[in-house]
This record gives C-alpha cells, sequence and structure tokens, in this order.
C-alpha cells in the first residue's frame, strides 16, 4: 500500500465547534447532557492581540465562548457578537449550528497553501494566547469547516 502523507493527521482532531444566540441556554442544556458543571463563558482576546480576518478583511469581533472537555476531543460553543465573522453568518436565523471540526497542524503556512491549491482559500483567520486558528473555505468541497490550529509551543 502507497504511503500517502496528508496535511492533516486525522489524529490531531482535537474539537468540534457550535455556534449558539444564548450561550448560556446552551452551555447549561450540554451541562445538563453531560452531567458536569456550567463552564465558564469567556470572551475572545482582545481585538489588538486576536488580529482577526474573516475573508480577508479586519474583523473586532469579540465572540463569547465555552467549552467541555470530553477526552480527545473539544467541544467549543460561541455566541457571536453583531461584527462580521464566519460564525455570526454560520449562525444565520438559527438558534444553534455545527460550525467546525478542529485539527491541530504542525505548520499552518504549509496547510493554508494545501487547501488554497485546492480552492479552499482562507475565511477566518485570528490568534489566541498560544496560538493562532485558521478556517479555510472548505465547506463547499469537503462538506465541513476544518479549523486549523496551530501551538507553536506545543
Amino acid at each position: 500500500m502507497e504511503n500517502l502523507k496528508g496535511i492533516i493527521n486525522p489524529k490531531t482532531c482535537c474539537q468540534v465547534g457550535l455556534v449558539a444566540r444564548d450561550i448560556e441556554k446552551t452551555a447549561a442544556l450540554y451541562a445538563e447532557v453531560f452531567g458536569v458543571p456550567m463552564p465558564e463563558i469567556n470572551s475572545m482576546p482582545p481585538v489588538e492581540m486576536a488580529q482577526t480576518k474573516f475573508r480577508g478583511i479586519a474583523s473586532d469581533t469579540q465572540a463569547r465562548l465555552c467549552g467541555f472537555d470530553m477526552g480527545q476531543l473539544f467541544l467549543e460553543i460561541m455566541e457571536p457578537d453583531e461584527c462580521d465573522s464566519s460564525w455570526k453568518e454560520a449562525l444565520g436565523d438559527k438558534d444553534v449550528v455545527f460550525h467546525h471540526v478542529g485539527f491541530m497542524v504542525d505548520d499552518l503556512e504549509e496547510a493554508v497553501a494545501f487547501f488554497e491549491d485546492r480552492g479552499c482559500p482562507v475565511r477566518h483567520h485570528g490568534k489566541y494566547p498560544g496560538g493562532e486558528y485558521l478556517l479555510p473555505e472548505s465547506m463547499e468541497k469537503y462538506g465541513i469547516l476544518f479549523n486549523l490550529k496551530y501551538e507553536p509551543e506545543g
């Protein structure tokens, strides 16, 4: 069998993301299902640090977020603000929607080039303490949004 190397190691799947109109309500529902305490709700890093871009244009979005540790996966719930973002666009007029599947990558630039070569330009990009994330326009081609997470310190 041929030894193929993809841009994403499937064993680095680390996150599933939902977008919710009401993060408190949605997090409470999941806390009840999982039988765990309600997670702390935080905001994105300040605009100056996050340097968020949506479709190549700077966005001041400050989504609120929380999550549940589910072993290998982390269930992230995001509540978008009114600024343009992938989260706001995905939510539309719904109350809760699936948003992405997250994977850790070793080389973010290589991953960007891989997806761009396949017609999936950068949709959303931002930074957080210790790393950055990037979502290529992968929905049409792959049926999901990939969230490529890069943390240089491991």
